[in-house]
């Protein structure tokens, strides 16, 4: 049988597939205009471009003959539903599935003209995208002065009176139509709501009015958007939503980036809506902090109601009924509807939370209660798929429900952001507020749910049924994707999304119904968990490790009995196996041997073998050894502890091994059972040899004398069919400062270190991890923790050196790949020996200075940085995004494009989901579970 020798770290990952509801109309409304002016005209220009990967390309020109640097800034990096938050992709490279999305700043320089015209072009998708300037002019004293564009036509509050202003924070919004190579029935349906309606005559106003607050305080104002022509005498009042932005936002949020009243216009007009009135409102207004300080959330939800209110509906024709009034909030501003909802409960009849959700007690939903009734109030909650996961929206959902109201969620393809927040008020707007009678009532759209095990992986199945006479179009949306099915009049039709996991936690799958003739609908249906995954004489135990993304764990035990061992009678609950919880990454080292701090390992797999070895196929093999396979994703098990201010093996494993129930002696014949080899016991078996530590045992380990004196370890790994005939990549490994080489006054050391804590240097021997058969050369160099950076950096420069001259390497392919430290080496090197390495992937690492990033720009050296955006230990934006900022911005003084610098410097940034461990530092993990990283850095 194959004998199995590493298995690639595993851990849950969402996948986010393209969702969801904006598609749900029909896309009436043809794409605006595009303007044919010329480049100089300030502001955006919107050209139609067949070279564009959109279809269109957006110049963007700001007039300041003054400034000294000008740049475009905004929420136009690209996050891609296939691979979540973990990479982020310049505009030049969308593809469908790549959404614009707020996070990290996009940052372009733009060129002066000699007319001090600032202007460059970018290529963007449809919809509307939040922009702005910064700018550098020493005669207005601004120093990187964030702006909104000067030629921007939308209405603002006067003066510096809005929070934004005061908080250099402004936002603008550019309008790109949609073109038929984005296909993407999403950036259709957003340019349909969010571009300004095709006619003048449909659009409404926004105003800005001044008031006083609850406080006292003058000078704060209120956005009214009016729709098109709006009647101050109509009989029936107009129907009004109150907006609330979140933490760093003011009253203009709803107006500009989130396009409130570009998607009303288009909703009204298509008879989607009412003619519906918005109010918007700044609640920064306790004290002057520029941050939580001065937002209050009980104070804005009281202001709201005992200010806002009745100030409006004086002053317009608005309904003053809660059945006429609706809450929407973004972010903070939806967390603030809670404090509505507790101290109000009776002033709306809607609710919209749009990344945000309201915290709320059992007596709040009493209060609620009794306060409207039940089933007199509708609520709904969403966020972006690039936000995480919709798990805390559906539990709210369904505490509404239980109270018997109406309560609806959704997902869209966006980040944290006004995008994101515009197409979740089209969602709340279109299919949750008040509507126009429709002959046919609602759709009758039925949902049944069941998942199943496919090839180890769990998927999901939804049966849709259509009760209505008419042909339905139906958007489904799970945790795991959307999908969009016509379903016949009084049809079935069964849909299916791979979750791609083994196990699923119970969550919902919510359907949204459009058909002619028929008001639409939303419903939800439940879906259980599931999980694919789960299948005397004790002569020794041996431990087996293996090297995951967060480093080397016991992931296997090896029971050695006296003869034989009849595999028939072994089941999971033979055994039980425990261990310490310690990890050096979070843990003081007092944890590894408290009795308190320990937990059962999930035991996988029970067979028998003729070595303390794993089984590729884990079927018994007829032997003496007992083999019990853990979970490598479970807590405990690992073998790398704090020592002397670094870190080593561990040489006293944590491991124990209870048998519970008895072993047999193999059947002579094979038939019937064997007599008792051991007895159930209740005594824990300590590891009696040392462990089998695969891959990491592969590895020649060897010293090197430098110039200096100074030796230095390193090991190295060759294919195992190397010949020295043949030229191989080799990749060097450059680990972090707790892996650098100590040694105690008893001669006590950590050599090897490098190669354990963490999986750079095993990755590049597994297939799994670099899908790619090509083999490699790995040379892991430990420095030694004395000297400079640039000292260490030489002394591993005269190693790699030494190893290529001695083994048969191709010249032209020395790549490197450091963990946090190692970048100290990696920029030293690549500034003091350009052309040594061919290219570098830096993950979790020091910032490149000015002039590092200037001699890679003139080496032309390809390098990847990773950085984990809560680095609790190397802040993201002192290292990672100015890594790839002053990299980026050589490529550009050098006269470079964007296409040619986005080919040589590549940047990902990674959330807390990123990390199935909660290390943020340690970049190198998610970095690795990505091969197209790994095949990238062989490419070069």
């Amino acid at each position: 049988m194959e004998k199995r020798t590493g298995m690639r770290g595993r851990r849950p990952v969402t996948s986010l597939l393209a969702l969801l509801l904006l598609v749900a109309s029909a896309l009436a409304l043809g794409p605006a205009a595009v303007a044919q002016v010329s480049p100089m005209v300030e502001g955006p220009t919107v050209t139609a471009d067949p070279s564009s990967p959109t279809g269109y390309t957006v110049t963007f020109v700001y007039h300041n003959p003054d400034a000294t640097q000008v740049r475009l800034a905004g929420d136009l990096t690209l996050l891609d539903v296939d691979t979540g938050r973990t990479t982020r992709y310049q505009p030049e490279e969308w593809e469908p599935g790549r959404y614009h999305a707020g996070g990290t700043e996009f940052l372009r320089d733009m060129t002066k003209d000699e007319n001090g015209y600032w202007s460059v072009s970018v290529p963007l998708h449809a919809g509307g995208l939040s922009y702005w300037y910064r700018v550098w002019d020493p005669t207005q004293g601004w120093e990187n002065k964030r702006i909104w564009d000067p030629a921007s036509p939308h209405p603002r509050p006067p003066g510096d009176s809005s929070f934004r202003v005061r908080n250099n924070d402004v936002l603008d919004t550019v309008y790109v139509p949609y073109a038929p190579v984005q296909d993407d029935p999403v950036l259709e349906a957003r340019a349909a709501y969010e571009l300004p309606a095709a006619d003048p005559a449909q659009r409404g106003t926004v105003q800005y009015v001044p008031y006083t607050t609850i406080l006292g305080d003058e000078g704060h104002h209120l956005g009214v958007y009016l729709p098109a022509g709006y009647d101050p005498d109509r009989a029936e009042p107009y129907k009004v939503v109150y907006l609330s932005h979140g933490i760093f936002g003011d009253e203009t949020d709803f107006m500009v980036p989130v396009n409130v009243p570009n998607i009303l216009d288009n909703m009204t007009a298509r008879g989607e809506i009412e003619p519906t009135v918005v109010v918007t409102m700044g609640n920064h207004f306790t004290g002057t902090d520029l941050g939580f300080g001065s937002y209050d959330r009980l104070n804005a939800a009281n202001n709201l109601v005992e200010v806002i209110l009745p100030f409006v509906e004086e002053r317009y024709n608005v309904s003053d009924e809660r059945e006429g009034r609706a809450y929407g909030g973004f972010s903070y501003g939806g967390s603030t509807g809670g404090f509505v909802i507790a101290n109000h409960p009776a002033a709306f009849g809607y609710f919209g939370f749009f990344s945000g959700n309201p915290t709320l007690t059992e007596a709040n939903y009493d209060d609620l209660e009794a306060a409207v009734g039940t089933g007199d109030l509708t609520v709904f909650l969403g966020n972006g798929v690039f936000e995480g996961g919709p798990d805390a929206h559906n539990a709210i959902a369904e505490s509404f429900r239980s109270r018997g109201f109406t309560a609806a969620t959704a997902q869209v393809p966006g980040a944290h952001d006004g995008m994101t927040a515009g197409q979740l008020f089209t969602i709340f707007a279109r299919d949750h507020l008040w509507k126009q009678e429709t002959p046919g009532g609602a759709v009758d759209v039925s949902l049944e749910t069941d998942t199943r095990c496919v090839v180890g992986r769990a998927v999901q199945v939804v049966q849709v049924t259509n009760g209505s006479d008419a042909p339905a179009q139906v958007t489904l949306s799970s945790a795991y994707g959307s999908r969009t099915v016509t379903v016949g009049a009084g049809r079935s039709t069964a849909v299916t999304f791979s979750t791609r996991l083994a196990s699923v936690p119970a969550s919902e799958v919510t359907a949204t119904a459009v058909a002619d003739g028929y008001e639409g609908t939303t419903v939800t249906a439940p879906y259980a968990a599931y999980d694919c995954g789960l299948q005397h004489g004790i002569q020794g135990v041996v431990p087996i490790t293996e090297i995951l993304a967060y480093g080397q764990k016991v992931t296997a035990v090896a029971v050695e009995y006296s003869v034989d061992v009849d595999p028939r009678g072994l089941d999971l609950d033979t055994f039980t196996v425990s261990d310490s919880l310690y990890n050096f990454r979070f843990n003081p080292i007092a944890d590894l041997t408290d009795p308190t701090k320990r937990a059962d390992r999930t035991i996988t797999a029970v067979y028998t073998n003729d070595t303390p070895s794993l089984e590729a196929d884990q079927e018994s093999d007829r032997g003496r050894y007992v083999i019990i396979e853990l979970d490598p994703m479970d807590p405990g098990g690992s073998t790398v502890m704090a020592w002397q201010g670094g870190v080593r093996v561990n040489p006293d494993l944590q491991t124990r091994v209870l048998q519970n129930e008895a072993v047999h002696v193999w059947a002579a014949d094979g038939d019937g059972q064997g007599a008792v080899l051991a007895r159930a016991s209740d005594v824990a078996r300590a590891p009696t040899q040392p462990a089998v530590n695969l891959l990491y045992d592969d590895f020649v380990h060897e010293r090197f004398t430098t110039s200096t004196g100074t030796e230095v370890p390193y090991a190295y790994w060759l294919p195992e069919d190397y010949d020295a005939t043949k030229e191989y990549p080799v990749v060097v490994i450059l680990p972090g400062h707790g892996q650098g080489y100590i040694e105690s006054a008893d001669g006590t050391n950590n050599e090897g270190v490098q190669i354990a804590s963490d999986i750079p240097a095993v990755a590049w021997l597994q297939e799994e991890w670099t899908e790619s058969e090509e083999d490699v050369v790995v040379l892991a160099v430990q420095n030694r923790r004395t000297g400079s950076g640039t000292d260490q950096a030489e002394a591993m420069v005269e190693v790699v050196n030494a190893f290529v001259d001695e083994f048969s390497v191709d010249p032209d392919r020395i790549y490197g790949s450091t963990v946090s430290y190692g970048s100290v080496l990696a920029w030293a090197a690549l500034t003091d020996h350009p052309g040594l390495f061919d290219a570098m992937l830096v993950t979790g690492g020091f910032g490149a200075s000015e002039e590092q990033a200037a001699a890679i720009a003139a080496s032309r050296t390809p390098v990847w940085v990773t950085h984990g955006t809560g680095d609790h230990l190397l802040n993201v934006v002192t290292t990672g995004q100015a890594s790839f900022n002053r990299i980026w911005n050589a490529y550009m003084a050098a006269g470079l494009t964007p296409a040619q610098a986005t080919a040589l410097v590549k940047y990902t940034e990674y959330p807390l989901s990123a990390f199935y461990e909660p290390d943020q530092h340690l970049a190198a993990a998610p970095t690795y579970e990505d091969s197209s990283i790994l095949r990238w850095l062989l490419d070069q």
